[in-house]
């Protein structure tokens, strides 16, 4: 866990570029494995590039992050279906 000790201290500009740089890491590896939302790609699928994002971002950032992507995706599947 890469969080500054003092939790009312915020990650500073390296900690934080070091977080997005494991964030987008992971979901490039999910969208490479076609895999749309986090909670389909199961245990293994991205498992490192997943401890990573962890190990190098506050972890309700990463929460965070895995939430927003979920809800995007679901939002842009409801929105295809609208369309059709």
């Amino acid at each position: 866990m890469n969080e500054p000790k003092d939790s009312t201290t915020p990650p500073s500009r390296s900690m934080r570029k070091e977080c997005h740089k494991n964030r987008d890491l992971y979901f490039e590896c999910l969208k490479v494995n076609k895999i749309d939302l986090p909670s389909e790609a199961g245990p293994t699928i991205c498992s490192a590039e997943k401890k990573g994002m962890y190990d190098k971002c506050p972890h309700t950032w990463a929460d965070y992050f895995i939430q927003l992507q979920e809800l995007t995706k679901q939002r842009e599947k409801a929105l295809k279906a609208v369309q059709k």
